[in-house]
């Protein structure tokens, strides 16, 4: 014994697709609704000619329910249902200055087979279309398929009826390439900023080095032992002999030297020079 289930699919459901077939984007907006009225508290419109809405599913039955609003408002929408191949079903609802909940724009017929379903939603003429709920009807193999048609166009649904729907969001890869892409170069800044503070550190410290305190020829102490005796050099301006001390070293010497007198040498004996006797040849 086979068991029927039932599918109640509120307006906002992704299974639902709402297009046009007369103009680009999507003219369908979605109203709070009515809390305690209708499916969900919420309701789908549709107001122009064209405005289209597909559902498809495996199943025996479907049914559409909605909202027929008071004459003032504005007058209301006639629809053409069309199932698979069947002839197309026009639904003109009657008005007055009354809104009517949970009305029933279609129902299918009740020999269709437990199969794939496809059921199109077509406005007629331009007026108010309230979409609340699908319901709908099989055996335990009931399910809703959400392949879109290929008529279909932006199936997403406005959240108010005075703003157009804008464009739709970037992908979640173009923002995460975007963000690779700014985190690369805010790595390639902060490398250059750190080689850059590097350099002028060495800079900086060999310009803070302090200077020589003696001449470079003298940075190297050469042990003497013994007496160091001067050295004099003539200015070649002057003419004068000049003396100048040669670089010492602070260390003092590990032993106490004595220097040895030297013998002093005969002086030469001055006089006249000798005379020559003869005659000069």
């Amino acid at each position: 014994m086979d068991v029927t289930r039932t599918i109640y699919l509120d307006d906002r459901d992704h299974s639902i697709i709402y297009y046009s077939l007369a103009r680009t984007g999507n003219p369908w907006f979605s109203d709070p609704g009515s809390a305690g009225n209708e499916f969900m508290g919420t309701a789908t419109l549709a107001e122009h000619a064209g405005d289209a809405a597909n559902i498809s599913f495996f199943g025996s039955g479907i049914s559409i329910l909605g909202t027929v609003s008071p004459t003032d408002y504005m007058a209301p929408a006639i629809a053409s249902f069309t199932l698979d191949q069947f002839q197309p079903q026009l639904f003109k609802p009657h008005t007055d200055n009354q809104t009517h909940y949970n009305v029933t724009f279609y129902q299918s017929p009740t020999s269709l087979n437990n199969d794939h379903h496809t059921l199109q939603i077509t406005l007629v003429s331009s007026g108010a279309f309230w979409l609340d709920s699908i319901v709908l009807i099989g055996d335990s193999s009931l399910a809703v398929e959400t392949a879109r048609p290929e008529s279909a166009m932006n199936p997403q649904v406005s959240a108010d009826p005075t703003v157009p729907p804008g464009p739709p969001a970037a992908s979640s890869g173009s923002s995460a390439q975007g963000a690779l892409a700014a985190m690369g170069v805010m790595g390639s800044v902060f490398f250059l900023v750190v080689i850059c503070s590097l350099f002028w550190y060495i800079h900086r410290k060999r310009s803070k080095r302090p200077q020589r305190p003696f001449p470079k020829s003298c940075d190297t102490v050469v042990p003497f032992h013994g007496r160091l005796p001067s050295v004099s050099t003539v200015d070649a301006t002057v003419g004068s002999p000049t003396t100048e001390k040669p670089c010492m070293s602070n260390a003092k010497s590990p032993r106490k030297r004595y220097s040895k007198s030297l013998p002093a040498l005969p002086s030469p004996q001055l006089g006249s020079p000798p005379e020559y006797s003869g005659s000069a040849v």
